[in-house]
């Protein structure tokens, strides 16, 4: 059989073979999207309008559209994907380009205020992802933040997600994700559950409705696994991603 890069082959048709097939891509979906980066994303943006900050896969550019017409002008993108960008592009985003992750931060050292890392990790293997998370320590200014965003493998809801995708690699729940940022110079690690963003009255009743099934999750995991009182520190978390914030050491 003929040797291929297989991410080439996927990453160049991502859309036309998958994104399309149960995401509906347009000004509306990048609204609704905003009101989750206003809830989850908007606390850990630097005050600096200035900032310069990396959206890594950066995909149709959902966030990136949303930082921009936030004020922040040094928001930039990358993917792999020329489909997906095209998309970035018709929707009004700025500051985009095509490019291999680990070949164009090795060339950005010590550039970047916050690092976005939204749905790429779980694409790597083992060894990329500590490269990867190596090479954004490095990327970033001292004290800069990185916000990684992926899969909640403690979740069904995550696992759903997970594979979903014929592309992705690793599984992550918040204990392991926390472990690989403290490891590779990340310190303050704190993981966040990224719950339904309510945004009409459907959806209303659907973030009623998960709060409601999460506290059922937590009986169930405190049956299965105890509260662990003295002995371990339980703090699950239920929904279908998860969002990890770290801060590079001094």
């Amino acid at each position: 059989m003929e040797k291929f890069d297989y991410r080439e082959k996927f990453f160049n048709q991502y859309v036309t073979t998958h994104i399309k097939y149960f995401e509906k891509i347009s000004p509306r979906s990048f609204e609704i999207t905003a009101k989750g980066f206003n809830k989850h994303i908007v606390p850990f943006l630097p005050e600096d309008k200035s900032a310069r900050i990396l959206d890594i896969a950066c995909g149709p550019g959902h966030l990136l559209h949303f930082l921009q017409s936030h004020g922040y002008y040094n928001a930039q993108g990358i993917d792999l994907g020329a489909e997906q960008l095209e998309i970035a592009r018709k929707m009004g985003v700025k500051n985009i380009k095509q490019a291999d992750f680990f070949q164009y931060i090795k060339e950005n050292q010590n550039q970047f205020d916050l690092i976005v890392a939204s749905n790429i990790i779980e694409h790597f293997k083992k060894p990329e992802a500590m490269q990867a998370l190596c090479l954004i320590n490095e990327a970033l200014k001292p004290r800069g933040k990185i916000l990684v965003i992926t899969p909640n493998a403690l979740s069904l809801a995550g696992l759903y997600s997970t594979f979903g995708d014929f592309t992705h690699e690793m599984v992550f729940t918040p204990r392991s994700l926390s472990q690989l940022l403290r490891v590779f110079g990340f310190s303050t690690v704190k993981v966040y559950g990224l719950g339904p963003v309510a945004y009409d009255f459907k959806s209303e009743i659907r973030a009623f409705l998960w709060r409601c099934l999460k506290n059922v999750y937590k009986i169930c995991f405190i049956i299965e696994q105890g509260t662990g009182r003295s002995i371990w520190e339980n703090k699950p978390i239920f929904e279908g991603f998860i969002l990890a914030v770290g801060e590079k050491k001094d």
